[in-house]
């Protein structure tokens, strides 16, 4: 009989933690384990429909509200005990997200938790550091998606080396081909920097901004696609219309059609502040797309400098301008790094190597 995987998710939006859950589900081996899905009542439509789309029961289970929500715990670790799981997986957006629940479900299951984006530094307090050692002794094992990853929750979170696996992300590389694509209506005749994600601080969308006017001097041809939704989006709009280049630098919104504007563009551009183991990266990569990227935390894992993409130091506007002008004046660079990159992404990042990696975590535990 297969065993019974309860994934709890508290996502608010639907970003690469819940295409993550997208990805497993589709490569788990249902011979061996039957997943479903707790979520909030809030929780993005398109979350929902993925899990039922693949087969993977949802229930909707009311969040616990903080601390002292100490009913909220209790109806939560009925409801862990009821749904009688082998396996209770909790994905995570970032360290401080389910908490709560993590305790709510102890001693009812074996426990594991992916961390996607793990402690950018340690708890102030005393308290909230006792709370976050006692989360982590309360999981059977944690899953950091990258080394960077693991390093953070060792120092910042008090997991145990011994108790830690990584499982790098994966993506469903045959999907992402390269070939054709398609130009944005207003990118057409333009050799395009493409930028791909939630429109928030974390994304360093300001910087690329900043040298968008440098780039479209060196470049006279060059524009800008930023494509997703947040809620920088005004701010950024009003950036780029001020920067004096506005006219190319275009903002797309959420397309359904991501995949193809990649492979229409000459280069990917993530100047991200803090990342975990992003999966546009990787998509990009597999598009034969290359890469400029800030040098943070697991993009180095992801991005080989120099062989299939530019690093670049966080927030240097300057350092940005001149890797993307050197792709886009060579552009036969370019497409030797994209090959690269393709390549990489075969060989090292494919989404039946994370899900035969992380269904070998559950058998560990199980």
């Amino acid at each position: 009989m297969p065993h019974r995987i309860l994934y709890v998710s508290e996502a608010v939006t639907f970003g690469g933690a819940e295409r993550y859950l997208a990805i497993l589900w589709a490569r788990m081996d249902r011979r061996r384990f039957t997943p479903t899905l707790f979520c909030h009542p809030d929780t993005p439509e398109t979350l929902v429909e993925t899990a039922r789309d693949r087969d993977v029961a949802v229930r909707f289970v009311a969040p616990v509200r903080g601390k002292w929500d100490v009913g909220g715990m209790m109806r939560q670790r009925r409801l862990f005990r009821e749904a009688g799981a082998d396996l209770i997986h909790f994905n995570l957006f970032n360290a401080y997200q389910g908490q709560y629940s993590i305790l709510a479900a102890r001693g009812t299951s074996r426990l594991v938790a992916t961390y996607h984006l793990p402690p950018r530094m340690r708890t102030a307090s005393v308290g909230g550091r006792l709370l976050e050692r006692v989360v982590m002794g309360a999981l059977d094992r944690v899953i950091a998606v990258c080394e960077a990853g693991a390093d953070l929750l060792i120092r910042h979170f008090g997991a145990r080396r011994g108790g830690l696996t990584v499982v790098r992300n994966g993506i469903e590389v045959e999907r992402f081909a390269p070939g054709p694509g398609v130009a944005h209506e207003a990118m057409k005749g333009l050799r395009v920097v493409i930028a791909v994600g939630r429109l928030t601080p974390q994304k360093g969308l300001d910087t690329l901004i900043q040298a968008a006017p440098e780039v479209v001097r060196a470049v006279p041809d060059a524009g800008f696609l930023i494509v997703g939704d947040g809620p920088l989006r005004g701010e950024l709009e009003r950036m780029g219309q001020a920067s004096g280049v506005g006219e190319r630098i275009i903002f797309a919104g959420e397309r359904r059609d991501v995949h193809d504007l990649m492979r229409g563009a000459q280069v990917l551009a993530l100047p991200s502040v803090y990342e975990g183991l992003p999966l546009v990266a990787l998509e990009a990569m597999a598009c034969g797309l290359p890469v400029v990227a800030s040098a943070v935390d697991g993009v180095p894992e992801a991005v080989a400098d120099g062989e299939t993409g530019v690093l670049v130091p966080v927030g240097d506007v300057a350092c940005l301008a001149d890797a993307l002008i050197g792709l886009l004046r060579d552009p036969a660079r370019g497409e030797a790094m994209g090959r690269r990159g393709r390549a990489r992404a075969e060989a090292c990042f494919s989404a039946s190597r994370m899900a035969e990696e992380t269904q070998a975590v559950y058998e560990a535990c199980l």
